[in-house]
């Protein structure tokens, strides 16, 4: 008869082995500008835990280091050069955009955002914080599209779907956006 045995092993070891994790520079970060916005919109606590990497997030990571290959890839077939892990700072707010795609001597012509995600529905312009995240990178690159590489598994049926979305926002959208990112930094200045 066979003799199994098991152990977990914390999956953010492979995703620092594929894609290590970024140092943070210090300061008013986007996602966070965007996380304190929906929390007070929910009349919720802008007190957030220290940061800890869930699985959903190392596989988020293993998602994004796999996916630039075939990025740089497509991109390249449409006379496109790509660029990840872009650090960006504008009014005193940083960014830390997953990659952006622009014709050779352009400006970026999108930005692109990587997520991994269970939820229902994995269109990024339904989820509030994503749609934000990159209407806000957007507006930092000058841009009013973005691409969403995102990769939805399902439970019923069990199952990993690779999706494409292309988003074109309005620059009012854009501009709304970064009005409430600068809000939100001087909120948090202000405490």
């Amino acid at each position: 008869m066979p003799r199994s045995a098991h152990s977990k092993f914390p999956l953010s070891e492979v995703s620092d082995i594929l894609d290590p994790h970024p140092v943070r520079d210090p300061g008013y970060h986007v996602t966070d500008l965007i996380w304190v916005a929906g929390q007070m919109a929910k009349g919720k606590p802008v007190e957030r835990e220290p940061f800890k990497e869930n699985n959903l997030m190392s596989w988020g990571r293993i998602w994004e280091a796999a996916v630039r290959p075939w990025t740089e890839d497509y991109c390249s077939k449409f006379g496109l050069e790509t660029e990840f892990e872009i650090k960006q700072e504008k009014d005193g707010v940083l960014a830390n955009l997953d990659g952006s795609r622009r014709f050779p001597g352009s400006p970026t012509f999108a930005v692109i955002e990587m997520k991994a995600t269970t939820i229902r529905d994995p269109d990024p312009t339904k989820h509030w914080e994503r749609d934000h995240q990159a209407r806000s990178y957007c507006y930092i690159e000058n841009t009013t599209l973005a691409w969403f590489l995102m990769l939805h598994g399902t439970s019923r049926p069990p199952d990993l779907q690779p999706y494409l979305y292309q988003v074109e926002y309005e620059q009012w959208e854009l501009n709304e956006t970064w009005e409430m990112v600068l809000r939100m930094r001087d909120y948090m200045e202000s405490r």
